[in-house]
C-alpha cells in the first residue's frame, strides 16, 4: 500500500515536470538468492558458508534534480537499504549481489546516498566543463559502461559493476564526498576527481582529516560514433593514500603459529594504485559487447571495493528486438579475478581481509560466469530477471567450490 502510495504521488509529480524545475524518480529492486551445498575442503571466518543458503537484499531509492538554472542543478537521492547478501556478503571477492552491502545488519536503514551541485560550463560552444561536488559516488562518473554497470537492471556480480581492480574511494555502502571535474570536447572527454576514504577498510565513516588519507581518479574516454556500431573506450588511473596495512609486513611479523593481521600493520601515508580499461561495442542495433582490464599494485591492504588486484571481464547484452520484446534484456558474461603474490602468501597463512579469507588458501584465480534474463511484466515500469551464477575458486580457492548461485531480481522505476 505505501509503494502503491509513493508511485502515485511520484507519477503525478512527473506530470508537472513540463513546468516544473524539480524532477523525481523513483526505483526499488529485491534480489533474491540462493545456492546448493557445495565442496569446500576447509572454511575460515570469512568463507562463503558451503551449507545450502538463502539471502534477499532490498534498496529503495528516491532521485529529486533541481534545475536550478540553465547550468546549475542539485541532485538529492535518499535511499533506504536492506536484507543481507549470501553469507554475510563475505566469501568471494566477486561477489554475486551487487545489490547488498558487507553492513552486517539486514535491518532496513535510511540515509542519504547523494547529496550534490553540479555547475555547467560552457567556455565555447565546442567545449562543456561540469563540476560536481558533494556526495556521491564515484562510479556515477568514473568506468562507466552502457552494458555493464548497473545492477538494478543488468549484471548482478561485482565483478561486472565496475571494475573490481578500481578500488574507489567509497564508505561501505558505496558512497563518497568529493569533488569531480569533467571536460569533453566532441568525442572526447577527460573526467579527475579527489575523493574522501572510509577510515578503516571498507568502514562506514568517512575520513576528514586529509593528511590521513584521500584517493584521486583519472579517466580519459573517446568515443567513436558510425550511428550504427558506436563504441566507446575509456582508460582509468588512480591512486589512493590511507592508513593501510602491509600484506608482506603482516606476514613477516606474524609468529609462525598464528596468523597474520593486516590491521596491525596499519600506517597513514601508505598507497594503493591501478590502471584499467573499459571498452563497450555495439555490434548491431540491438547487440553490444563489453569487456574490462585491471590492475592494481596489491601490495597493500584493500581499502574500500572489494579485493581483487587484477581483473578481465568480457561479455554480451541484447535487448529483445528479435523476438518482438524491445523491453526485455538478456546478458552473458565472464570475469576473471586475481591478486598479487604478496595477497596470496597473506591469506595462504591464514589473514583475512574484509572479504575474503578462508584460513587457509590453495590459489587458483575466480572465475565467475553470468546469465541472465530481464523480463518487462508492465508498461516500462516493471521488470523480473532470473539470473544463473557459476562461481568457481570463491576467495581465489581452489579447494571451494564450485558454487551455483540462483538469482530473482524484481525492479520497479518511475
Amino acid at each position: 500500500m505505501l509503494l502503491q502510495l509513493c508511485t502515485t504521488a511520484l507519477l503525478h509529480a512527473q506530470d508537472d515536470t513540463t513546468s516544473s524545475p524539480i524532477d523525481v524518480h523513483f526505483q526499488m529492486t529485491t534480489v533474491t538468492q540462493y545456492h546448493p551445498a557445495f565442496s569446500a575442503a576447509y572454511s575460515g571466518a570469512n568463507s562463503m558458508s558451503d551449507s545450502s543458503e538463502g539471502a534477499t537484499s532490498l534498496t529503495t531509492t528516491f532521485f529529486f534534480t533541481w534545475h536550478v538554472s540553465p547550468n546549475i542543478l542539485v541532485r538529492f537521492d535518499p535511499e533506504l537499504a536492506g536484507g543481507a547478501g549470501l553469507s554475510r556478503a563475505l566469501g568471494a571477492a566477486g561477489f554475486p549481489n551487487g545489490e547488498t552491502f558487507r553492513v552486517g545488519d539486514p535491518t532496513p536503514q535510511a540515509y542519504v546516498a547523494r547529496l550534490y551541485a553540479q555547475f555547467l560550463l560552457q567556455p565555447s560552444t565546442d567545449d562543456e566543463v561540469r563540476i560536481t561536488a558533494g556526495k556521491f559516488s564515484l562510479s556515477d562518473f568514473f568506468d562507466n559502461n552502457a552494458f555493464s554497470h548497473d545492477p538494478h537492471g543488468q549484471f548482478l556480480n561485482w565483478s561486472f559493476m565496475s571494475n573490481g581492480a578500481w578500488d574507489y574511494a567509497a564508505n561501505t555502502r558505496g558512497y563518497t564526498v568529493g569533488l569531480v571535474v569533467e571536460y569533453e570536447r566532441g568525442p572526447f572527454a577527460a573526467r579527475i576527481s579527489s575523493a574522501l576514504v572510509p577510515k578503516t577498510a571498507n568502514g562506514p565513516d568517512l575520513e576528514w582529516d586529509l593528511s590521513r588519507g584521500h584517493s584521486e581518479t583519472a579517466e580519459l574516454q573517446f568515443r567513436y560514433d558510425d550511428d550504427v556500431t558506436p563504441g566507446t573506450i575509456r582508460i582509468l588511473g588512480y591512486l589512493t593514500h590511507a592508513n593501510m596495512g602491509s600484506y608482506t609486513q603482516a606476514v613477516a611479523e606474524a609468529p609462525t603459529d598464528l596468523p597474520p593481521s593486516v590491521v596491525s600493520t596499519r600506517q597513514v601515508g601508505r598507497t594503493k594504485y591501478g590502471v584499467g580499461v573499459n571498452i563497450e561495442q555495439a555490434l548491431n542495433p540491438w547487440l553490444g559487447l563489453f569487456a574490462r582490464a585491471g590492475w592494481n599494485d596489491g601490495a597493500n591492504e584493500t581499502w574500500a571495493f572489494t579485493e581483487i588486484d587484477q581483473t578481465a571481464t568480457i561479455g554480451l547484452l541484447a535487448d529483445g528486438t528479435k523476438w518482438g520484446r524491445k523491453l526485455d534484456n538478456v546478458g552473458v558474461a565472464v570475469a576473471v579475478n586475481g591478486i598479487s603474490e604478496a595477497h596470496r602468501t597473506y591469506l595462504a597463512r591464514g589473514g583475512l581481509g574484509f572479504m575474503v579469507g578462508d584460513g587457509a588458501l590453495t590459489y587458483s584465480p575466480e572465475i565467475m560466469s553470468e546469465v541472465y534474463y530481464r523480463i518487462h511484466m508492465h508498461d516500462q515500469h516493471f521488470w523480473v530477471t532470473p539470473t544463473y551464477q557459476l562461481l568457481m575458486h570463491p576467495g581465489f580457492n581452489a579447494d571451494r567450490g564450485p558454487v551455483h548461485i540462483l538469482s530473482i531480481r524484481v525492479h520497479v522505476e518511475f
